[in-house]
C-alpha cells in the first residue's frame, strides 16, 4: 500500500491524522499552517468529497478531553515555492473525545486550543454526528458540503417558529430553494396551510 493509499485509508477510518498546526488564536477563529504536500496527496484520492484541508472542509483540535471543530475559510501559500500553506479557520463547536472520535457535538466553544495545537482531519461518521437530523420533525433539502453524502436537514418547528429569509443574488436559486422547502414541508405535513404572496409575479 502506497503513502497516498495509507492517507486515504486513515481519513476514511477516522484516524486522528495530523494535517497541520494552530499558529495564532483569535476569539472566533484561528490562523493555521497546513502541510501542502500531504494536502496534495489527499486531493489526488477519489470518493472523499472535498478533501481535508480544502476550503469549507472541517478540522478538529484536541483541547483536554474535548475536540474543538473548525471550518477552513481561507488558504494561501506561505511562499511561492513552499509546501507550507497558511489558512484561517472559524470555530464551529466542540464535542467530547471518545477514543480519538468527536462525539456529543454542540455549537459554541468553551475552551480554545493553544498555538501549536495539531489539526486533525474529521472523519465522515463524525460529520454525520454533527449534521445529521435528530428525532424532531425535519425536511431534507440536499447534502452537506463538503461530504456530498450527509443529508442537509432543517427542523420544521425551528424554521417556521420565527422569521427567516432566503437571500442571494439574482439567479442564484432563491425561488427554487423556497419552493423546495415548501414542497417538502407540505409532504411532511399535508394538513398544513400555506399562504404565498408574490407581488412581483
Amino acid at each position: 500500500m502506497g503513502m497516498q493509499d495509507r492517507i486515504v485509508s486513515a481519513i476514511t477510518a477516522g484516524d486522528a491524522m495530523e494535517l497541520g498546526r494552530v499558529v495564532e488564536i483569535a476569539g472566533a477563529g484561528a490562523q493555521v499552517s497546513l502541510d501542502g504536500h500531504m494536502m496534495t496527496m489527499v486531493r489526488k484520492s477519489n470518493g472523499l468529497g472535498a478533501p481535508p484541508g480544502a476550503i469549507g472542509s472541517h478540522v478538529k483540535m484536541r483541547v483536554g478531553n474535548r475536540w474543538v471543530l473548525g471550518q477552513i475559510r481561507t488558504l494561501r501559500l506561505a511562499q511561492a515555492d513552499s509546501d507550507l500553506v497558511l489558512g484561517v479557520i472559524d470555530f464551529i463547536g466542540e464535542g467530547t473525545d471518545q477514543n480519538d472520535r468527536l462525539v456529543n457535538f454542540r455549537r459554541g466553544v468553551t475552551l480554545l486550543p493553544m498555538p501549536g495545537a495539531p489539526l486533525h482531519a474529521v472523519a465522515e461518521d463524525e460529520l454525520l454526528t454533527i449534521f445529521a437530523p435528530d428525532e424532531r420533525p425535519h425536511i431534507e433539502i440536499g447534502t452537506v458540503h463538503p461530504s456530498g453524502q450527509i443529508p442537509a436537514a432543517m427542523c420544521i418547528d425551528a424554521l417556521l417558529g420565527r422569521h427567516f429569509a432566503v437571500l442571494g443574488s439574482t439567479g442564484t436559486g432563491k425561488s427554487s430553494a423556497t419552493a423546495l422547502m415548501l414542497h417538502r414541508i407540505c409532504d411532511h405535513s399535508p394538513q398544513g396551510h400555506i399562504l404565498m404572496i408574490d407581488p412581483h409575479g
